[in-house]
């Protein structure tokens, strides 16, 4: 394993830890709660998004501290994930988070509203659990991600080996981890993400004039050629 991947993985594996704790002391709060007022309903931190600005809230839980520290490390964890600006950090987290969720079809993912049923829009139950889900994933990526070049076979000749140097090239390495680690995302929001984490452009695209990856995608003859790409690596994870 490379040191690079190495430290992206440890990096997940304590944040996943971190979450883990948080859920622990969740569930310690939450059992007290019940003992205390007999309520049945499901007083765990859950997080939404209103259909309106669609912009992720949370709601539910027990103590503002422990919400203010879920927050606080979704913000790390974003960070981790490429978040530069934009939404605020702790809503990026919760948008890639329900991506993860929706692609997986968790039962930790409500497709409607908690407190208005009657409206489309997106919920997250249980934060901090699905929060550590997310990390371990994005930790066996980072593993994966480092798998050792294999030998070239010799019978493939020169097209077998620029083939072999295509596909581990960092740049092409480094648009894939991005790819596995933003599931769900739109191509046309991959694309604002490539450019944020500036990724170079396929060197064949050169004399198109393109400066960035969302000026490609806006043309219609490349357009397909980078929903294919992104495809190939979505297959690949």
């Amino acid at each position: 394993m490379s040191v690079r991947s190495h430290d992206e993985a440890e990096l997940w594996h304590d944040l996943h830890s971190k979450f883990v704790q948080l859920a622990n002391e969740e569930r310690q709060l939450v059992q007290q709660f019940v003992e205390a007022t007999g309520r049945k309903d499901d007083p765990y931190l859950y997080a939404y998004r209103t259909p309106e600005s669609d912009r992720w809230k949370f709601g539910g839980g027990i103590g503002e501290d422990l919400r203010e520290r879920v927050r606080t490390l979704a913000a790390h964890a974003a960070v981790a994930l490429g978040y530069q600006n934009g939404m605020n950090a702790d809503g990026f987290w919760l948008h890639r988070l329900y991506h993860y969720l929706r692609d997986k079809n968790s039962k930790r993912l409500f497709e409607r509203h908690i407190l208005e049923p009657s409206e489309e829009a997106g919920a997250i139950r249980r934060v901090c659990k699905a929060s550590a889900a997310f990390c371990s994933r994005l930790e066996r990526q980072a593993i994966e991600s480092s798998a050792t070049i294999p030998e070239r076979d010799s019978k493939h000749g020169k097209s077998g080996a620029l083939k072999a140097d295509a596909k581990y090239d960092p740049e092409v390495k480094k648009r894939s981890v991005l790819v596995r680690n933003n599931p769900g995302i739109p191509a046309r929001e991959m694309c604002e993400i490539f450019d944020r984490m500036r990724v170079p452009l396929p060197s064949k695209w050169e004399g198109a004039g393109f400066r960035s990856w969302v000026r490609a995608f806006s043309d219609p003859n490349y357009k397909p050629r980078i929903d294919v790409i992104i495809s190939k690596h979505k297959r690949r994870g």
